[in-house]
């Protein structure tokens, strides 16, 4: 088995993740409630900033506004990353996990303050959960009957647990959280399961790579 082959993604993810937020720590930043200008400095999405500087859309993906966000959202990718990863196979799981990342970023931003600061994994997480949930939906009947009632109680779970926290702690988008698992699931379910044959794993995923990323630049200039 060579070293690809081996690999987590979710663990490196998750590696990257905490060493950003080692990293902000490091600067000076508070760890457990940075201020939005510490976290615009950083990278974090900025409604205004992101029409001149939309890279700021994948960085602010890996930042988060303080230690139990990032607590959180890392537990969540402990327990979700492996499932998805053993479904969809490394690289289109990490193509999954960016593009719904992009996608809550994106919808975050409609509606937004022109001057609001928006930062975290959270939309990629919903997104994991969305691609999970189409695996169960396409290829549900594939699977052990017990296998598919504990992933459906997982993914009610994390949804209801976490819209409830969306609409009681000030602060959180409702909007990065739909649109992540929302994204993650019409990507999901357009991309080749994991017992496929490699080609066709990789076509797919390059279609739906391609597709996505051309329908989020032209919905980012529609929203600048």
């Amino acid at each position: 088995m060579n070293i690809a082959e081996r690999l987590s993604i979710t663990k490196v993810l998750i590696a990257i993740n905490v060493l950003v937020w080692l990293a902000n720590i490091a600067s000076g930043m508070a760890p457990l409630s940075p201020t939005p200008q510490d976290l615009y400095d950083w990278g974090a999405s900025h409604v205004i900033a992101n029409a001149e500087q939309p890279w700021r859309l994948l960085t602010s993906m890996f930042l988060h506004v303080g230690l139990l966000h990032l607590a959180v959202n890392m537990q969540a990718l402990w327990v979700a990353g492996p499932i998805a990863e053993s479904f969809y196979t490394k690289w289109p799981f990490l193509m999954l996990y960016l593009l719904a990342g992009l996608i809550g970023g994106l919808t975050a931003m409609v509606g937004a303050a022109p001057t609001t600061v928006l930062a975290g994994a959270s939309g990629s997480i919903f997104g994991i959960m969305g691609a999970i949930a189409a695996a169960v939906v396409r290829h549900g009947n594939r699977l052990r009957a017990e296998l598919v009632t504990g992933l459906k109680q997982m993914l009610w779970s994390f949804v209801a647990i976490n819209m409830v926290i969306a609409f009681l702690v000030p602060g959180v988008s409702v909007a990065a959280h739909l649109g992540g698992l929302f994204g993650g699931f019409a990507c999901g379910a357009l991309m080749a399961p994991a017992d496929a044959p490699p080609r066709v794993i990789f076509m797919r995923s390059l279609a739906v790579g391609v597709g996505a990323t051309v329908l989020i630049w032209l919905s980012f200039r529609l929203l600048n």
